[in-house]
């Protein structure tokens, strides 16, 4: 079809940036899976069933294998991950904001965007104390000359510093790159990458850019009376495309995703599919978007963090309902629970410790569904009178892990394949709790579960699927 045409001349340049020594580098990690995807696409059509797995990185990917294959490793910095510089930013900042006790999370961001943006166009950090104009210049640069003070004092680097890194080592000739270097994707010249390119250049390497693409396709201006018109038109027109062409691919491009993912493909997938609500899920998913959800939004990470909490503070009797009401804890039936919660909502609003729930429906006869679910909670509360003061926070993450088996998160339902990356992602959450230990060496259970908290709010998660018609 025209698709697959259009597709194989987009693509036509991978093949000759791949012969011999060679590697592409990506702006970011979506378009080295796409790139990936395209080059075993066409070792098939070649008739290959198997292959050397080809030198595509993300830019970020890159720069960490260049500092990972350099010499001399035990005089390298320790990376931080995101997570760990998070924890230390807010460290330096609330050393700088003194007292207050009111939240930092937005502020922390906020410094973090700052410092990769410096680090993008190597502003040092003096010009920017020497140039402040305001008192929040002046704060931003206090904290971030603490936290940079505190990187070089511990030999830490993060992802900032990470291409600066990276250039030191090309420029001594520590980290060895050779052949030809393809970037892909770079719409935007920064700094930090027209000096690690100049490196590669001056060590002897091929460096290119993609050809661009011959701009053939028609290109028009439409209005619309609202933005939301707008999205569901981009879905109506990629429908009359694929009327048109049905093998081929199709993007739609939305401004600001990150923040707004859902309402956005809901308003496409409206245009695409009128009715899609009610159609089979495999119409839903005619329409894959790039930016998938925040762990905190899915159910079972939800429910998980709320049970965890009880650990540390009393619940309401709506929150107590919603883990009375999830099929995630234990078994799926939730007959005797529901009786158990037709209770709970005659009772008086308050605050429950998993004493005072105990207490409360000791020796009511709801069924076995509510003799399972009491079982969990005098687990809890056994566990929150025999808590630690303070714990690592590798401690902490296998005693969250063994809380959650007893309470047999994230249910007996066998898994979907969708169930089951997400719990292997939530795995890794508590990889990262435990990995706070470099910046954090103890914290109390409270403390711990706040930053999982966090980390499950900042970290976006989306299951790999099936290839989709539109991308948006």
């Amino acid at each position: 079809g025209l698709g697959d045409v259009y597709k194989r001349q987009m693509y036509e340049w991978l093949s000759d940036a791949l012969q011999g020594p060679s590697t592409v580098v990506t702006a970011n990690r979506r378009l080295a899976r796409v790139l990936h995807a395209e080059f075993a696409r066409h070792q098939v059509e070649r008739g290959l069933a198997a292959w050397t797995s080809p030198n595509i990185f993300s830019w970020q990917d890159w720069l960490a294998r260049i500092v990972q294959e350099a010499s001399d490793q035990v005089a390298l910095p320790t990376r931080l991950s995101a997570h760990q510089s998070e924890l230390l930013w807010e460290c330096c900042l609330q050393k700088e904001l003194g007292e207050t006790r009111a939240s930092i999370a937005s502020l922390v961001r906020l410094s973090r965007e700052a410092w990769q943006r410096l680090a993008d166009w190597q502003v040092p950090i003096r010009e920017v104390a020497r140039t402040a104009l305001s008192a929040d210049h002046r704060f931003f640069a206090a904290a971030a000359g603490r936290y940079l003070g505190i990187l070089e004092h511990e030999s830490w680097v993060d992802d900032a510093g990470l291409a600066q890194l990276a250039l030191d080592l090309l420029s001594s000739g520590r980290s060895a790159t050779s052949g030809c270097v393809t970037f892909v994707g770079f719409d935007r010249t920064r700094p930090s990458v027209t000096a690690i390119r100049r490196a590669l250049s001056d060590a002897g390497c091929d460096v290119r850019d993609t050809p661009k693409p011959n701009g053939a396709a028609p290109i028009g201006l439409q209005c619309f009376e609202s933005t939301e018109a707008e999205l569901r038109a981009a879905g109506a027109w990629a429908r009359a495309r694929l009327a048109e062409a049905p093998g081929q691919s199709i993007a739609i491009i939305a401004a600001d995703l990150e923040r707004q993912a859902a309402p956005v493909a809901h308003l496409v997938r409206e245009g695409l599919v009128p009715g899609w609500q009610y159609a089979q899920p495999s119409v839903e998913q005619a329409l894959n978007t790039s930016y998938g959800r925040r762990m905190s939004d899915y159910p079972a990470v939800s429910i998980a963090l709320l049970l965890l909490t009880w650990l540390v503070r009393d619940l309401s009797s709506t929150e107590v309902g919603h883990l009375l009401r999830s099929p995630l804890l234990g078994s799926a039936s939730l007959g005797g629970r529901s009786r158990l919660e037709l209770r709970l909502r005659l009772l008086p609003d308050r605050r429950w410790t998993p004493a005072m729930v105990s207490s409360a429906f000791r020796g009511r006869d709801a069924g076995a569904g509510a003799a399972e679910w009491l079982r969990m909670v005098a687990h809890l509360t056994k566990a929150r009178r025999d808590l630690k003061r303070r714990a690592s926070p590798s401690e902490w993450a296998v005693y969250i892990d063994a809380t959650l088996s007893v309470c047999e998160w994230p249910g007996r339902e066998p898994l979907s394949s969708f169930d089951f990356q997400l719990v292997n992602r939530w795995r890794d959450l508590l990889n990262d709790l435990a990995r706070l230990a470099l910046v954090s060496p103890s914290m109390n259970l409270r403390t711990a579960i706040r930053r999982l908290e966090l980390i499950a709010a900042q970290t976006v998660f989306q299951p790999e699927s099936e290839h989709s018609k539109v991308q948006l």
